[in-house]
């Protein structure tokens, strides 16, 4: 039976709000139930919704007060008059949350701030009120755009029905670069544990080959040098002014943007590997550091170059796994973000796999002046809140 709506209220949040939210998030019930959740999913399939409230809980009150400096008192996007999110309460008690967090895109080839749906937590017996809040950051992102790539199969289904639209996107797969083969063969078929370690390692040894087939040695670009930035300065700049037009929309990629992507979140650690052509920036890949089945994974969320160059891609990935080795990852992943960089990633002789079904959801405002296709976006990793999840 529902409550009475008048024992209810939503309050916007502000900053004095902070330390009773991040004390509601570190005690939010049902993470193990969570956990467990995102560890049945497919790769790809929605898990970050899970993730980052699982690690909510083993970083405590100081991961989700990190989370709410980050998303809006650090934020480049962030405006005073942008609402930072909305909160449940009954009778003046907290029992449920929905973060408004803001990023900048291109739309219709100008820079307009978007919005994304993040840690929508609601409290069981209260979860009739949902709703409520969602409906609330829907009005009041009426004329830009709203992103949820993170959704559960439940809430994704919601979404459906309230108009968002899977975002334009190369096919469900991931492609990937084996740097630990045994490791990654053990943890991918794990019901397979009495196999012995010499099987695995032979059966590594091969995949490893076939690898090199396909891939063949890493060449040096012409002319190219990369390197692993710790700042993103002046070069970044001047690249996107050179090529913001390539794509009418997509994520304004500016140096502030990128800094505070890459290096201003110290729970989700991301790493900014850069091509330089001279002293100019030829083009860039962004990659978070997961885990994924016990393993060390380095997930490409961002790839962006110069179109004028050629063997960007190939300088970048050839460097990348070169320091993925060397850190002990077992994986260099990519997601298919467009069909252009699918055929990238295919050229290159990327192994690959089937995903679960995508759950990259975006409402278009009435008020907002574009939409999209295929052949006018681009959409990555970074879209929405799976940037800054776990």
């Amino acid at each position: 039976m529902s409550r009475p709506a008048a024992l209810y209220d939503i309050a916007t949040v502000i900053p004095g709000d902070y330390p009773s939210l991040a004390a509601f998030l570190e005690d939010f019930p049902d993470l193990d139930q969570a956990r467990a959740a995102a560890d049945a999913l497919p790769e790809g399939a929605g898990r970050a919704g899970h993730e980052g409230a699982v690690a909510g809980r083993d970083g405590g009150r100081d991961f989700w007060m990190s989370r709410l400096r980050l998303w809006w008192d650090e934020n480049p996007a962030f405006r005073p008059e942008t609402p930072r999110g909305w909160m449940l309460r009954q009778r003046g008690r907290l029992c449920g949350f929905l973060a408004n967090v803001p990023s900048l895109m291109l739309v219709g080839g100008q820079s307009r701030t978007v919005f994304s749906v993040s840690t929508w937590m609601v409290l069981p017996e209260h979860r009739e009120r949902s709703l409520d809040m969602l409906f609330k950051q829907v009005s009041a992102c009426g004329d830009t755009l709203l992103f949820d790539t993170t959704p559960t199969e439940h809430v994704a289904g919601i979404l459906a029905n309230l108009g968002f639209e899977l975002l334009p996107w190369g096919e469900d797969r991931e492609s990937f670069y084996v740097l630990d083969a045994a490791a990654t063969l053990r943890a991918r078929f794990q019901a397979l544990a009495w196999v012995p370690a010499a099987a695995w390692k032979a059966a590594g040894w091969c995949l490893e080959a076939l690898q090199s087939r396909r891939v063949g040695a890493f060449a040096d670009g012409a002319g190219l040098r990369v390197e692993e930035s710790r700042d993103a300065g002046p070069a970044f700049d001047r690249l996107w002014e050179r090529t913001r037009g390539i794509h009418p929309v997509t994520n304004v990629r500016d140096s502030r943007t990128l800094r505070w992507h890459c290096f201003s979140d110290r729970h989700v650690v991301k790493r900014l590997f850069a091509c330089y052509s001279a002293d100019e920036a030829a083009g860039f890949m962004v990659a978070k550091v997961k885990v994924r089945r016990g393993l060390k994974v380095l997930e490409c969320v961002d790839y962006w170059a110069d179109p004028s160059r050629e063997g960007v891609f190939e300088a970048l990935l050839g460097f990348a796994a070169g320091c993925a080795a060397s850190g002990g990852f077992a994986l260099l992943t990519f997601g298919h973000f467009s069909k252009s960089f699918e055929a990238r990633l295919r050229a290159a002789g990327l192994f690959e796999v089937p995903l679960g079904s995508r759950r990259n959801y975006c409402l278009v405002g009435r008020g907002c002046p574009a939409g999209w296709s295929a052949e006018t976006s681009y959409f990555t990793g970074l879209q929405g809140d799976y940037g800054t999840s776990p």
